[in-house]
């Protein structure tokens, strides 16, 4: 049986290949404090150690790891001064939290830190110096590092278009269940570049990015199966039915909390960011939300950066190692549990 046509996506130029979603650095340039050759060197080449940071930013255990150097403890304070969690919000103090913990070789640092050379958020703009940081994260195993590197190095922001190496980041990418990634893939294989034309190729990732839920990527396998013999559609039909992504590395996108000294709220926190009290005995879930309250706390979880995997509606340890990061960093209770207050907090910050 034969997929029903539908219309096409428009497609850019090969030298404007974006995916929808994805940080680009469209924001003018901003002055910052922040050491511009601290911040590109490379990582182990500085020391990681630092001053004591303010009491604002947390609890002692924390600001005193963050000193002496745990990359994680370092993550934690840039995040709370990049949200303005307990503390004013400083872009440039972000950018060289991150920047310390980026040198430490902590991949989810390196791709915060390429997000903001992209925008030129606490640092000047600086693309070349993104993917750098995008790159090195890659190599680690950050996925949204891999489809960020992916679409610089597709586009002219830093020099001519490396569709090759475009190609095989947003295949790591894809094959992680990167949905932006996965269409992106589709469009190369479609094109012929970077690899060789090749119909089915795209096809199949066409198709695995709308099960995901991306219409448009739908739409194009629709359009290429009515080129292809049927027999051939139905054998990659099944093979897209049978696709399950390759298990990404949880410490390349993930920062556990594994010290409790850690967890507790960062003077000032509550009174900034403490969620208001939930209506008796219900949760106020959208009619567009789903009902499941882990599946809906795994989906804001993604669209807020952290990576808890496909959304499937069980707790499992990324799932409670995301949650307690992001309670951590906005101030409440850490119990890696969802609750009435966690889903207001989530939705709040990714309104």
């Amino acid at each position: 049986t034969r997929i029903v046509p539908t219309q096409p996506k428009s497609v850019a130029p090969a030298d404007q290949l974006m995916a929808d979603g994805v940080i680009t650095g469209s924001l003018p340039a901003k002055k910052t404090d922040a050491s511009l050759v601290s911040i590109v060197a490379e990582p182990g080449t500085t020391g990681a150690a630092a001053e004591l940071p303010p009491p604002e930013t947390g609890p002692l255990a924390l600001r005193e790891a963050a000193a002496r150097g745990d990359a994680e403890a370092q993550f934690i304070i840039a995040s709370r001064y990049l949200d303005g969690q307990g503390v004013e919000q400083d872009l440039p103090a972000a950018a060289r939290w991150f920047q310390l913990a980026a040198t430490g070789g902590l991949a989810p640092a390196q791709y915060r830190l390429g997000t903001l050379f992209e925008r030129g958020k606490g640092v000047p703009q600086d693309i070349a110096n993104a993917l750098l940081w995008y790159q090195r994260a890659a190599a680690s195993g950050n996925v949204k590092s891999m489809h960020n590197a992916a679409v610089i190095l597709a586009g002219n922001q830093a020099g001519p278009p490396k569709f090759d190496e475009a190609y095989r980041l947003f295949k790591d990418a894809a094959e992680r269940g990167l949905k932006d990634s996965q269409f992106n893939l589709a469009v190369l294989a479609e094109r012929g570049l970077g690899t060789k034309t090749d119909p089915a190729e795209a096809y199949f990732w066409y198709a695995v990015a709308g099960l995901q839920g991306d219409a448009d990527a739908a739409r194009r396998a629709n359009i290429i199966a009515e080129k292809m013999p049927a027999d051939e559609v139905g054998t990659l039909s099944a093979q897209v039915k049978d696709w399950k992504p390759v298990a990404s590395s949880e410490k390349a996108n993930v920062v556990a909390v594994n010290d409790p000294r850690w967890n507790s709220e960062a003077p000032g926190a509550a009174a900034q960011s403490a969620p208001q009290p939930p209506a008796p005995q219900i949760v106020p879930v959208p009619e567009s939300a789903p009902v499941d309250p882990v599946l809906e706390a795994q989906k804001l979880l993604d669209q807020l950066g952290f990576n808890v995997g496909e959304p499937d509606g069980t707790l499992g340890t990324k799932t409670k190692n995301a949650i307690r990061l992001f309670q951590l960093q906005s101030g409440l209770e850490v119990t890696g549990e969802v609750t009435p207050q966690l889903l207001d907090a989530m939705r709040a910050k990714s309104s």
